[in-house]
């Protein structure tokens, strides 16, 4: 599940090559620093295993990643012409639809069935909610190359839960992982770089 998690996050790469085909970045030690330390520091942190390796699952998780970094591209362009939390409104319906019609293809929706299955699923859904509407009003703001490396925090906020919750314990090498990730993030948002232009109401 680990290396599914790590291809999964490879997203802010995906982003970054993209911003570079489109020349809307250009390639530098210090932005090629940023992102390369923030991967490494996720493999550290993460500690992918190797033994045993469901190939459709990693597949699953790199194409998850292609949407994640489609949703933040666009989304890009979207605010420059939109409300962002119209844009977010938006998106996620049409998520919505999406999923609906997997999961009716599947046949396989299976809801909670005890109350603290529908308390956690209240709460994942007002989260992302949250979240994804942030992400919209970020990006009016700031550039999807700059807001894509700000993500590899989650998998380390999953960790410090797991500790918290847990009792999980981190070896040396996770916690030096974690130490990079956040040492590429605060660079990152040190590092200068033009807002994307916004439209004016």
């Amino acid at each position: 599940m680990s290396l599914a998690v790590l291809c999964f996050y490879t997203f802010p790469l995906v982003i970054l090559a993209y911003s570079l085909i489109r020349r809307e970045s250009k390639l530098s030690f210090r932005l090629s620093a940023i992102y390369l330390g923030a991967f490494t520091g996720l493999v550290m942190a993460i500690g992918p295993v190797l033994d045993e390796i469901n190939y459709v699952g990693l597949f699953l998780a790199l194409i998850g990643s292609l949407g994640v970094a489609g949703n933040m591209i666009f989304g890009a362009l979207a605010v420059r012409h939109c409300n962002p939390i119209a844009a977010s409104l938006h998106t996620s319906l049409l998520q919505a639809v999406g999923t609906l019609i997997v999961l009716f293809g599947l046949g396989n929706i299976a809801l909670p069935d005890t109350g603290s299955g529908w308390e956690g699923l209240t709460f994942a859904t007002l989260f992302y909610a949250l979240g994804i509407t942030l992400m919209f009003v970020a990006l009016v703001r700031i550039s999807a190359v700059k807001a894509a490396i700000t993500y590899n925090i989650e998998p380390l906020i999953s960790i410090l839960l797991a500790i918290l919750l847990l009792g999980e314990r981190l070896t040396a090498l996770q916690w030096a992982g974690a130490l990079t990730v956040i040492t590429a993030i605060i660079v990152a948002a040190l590092f200068r770089s033009n807002p994307p232009p916004t439209h004016k109401e």
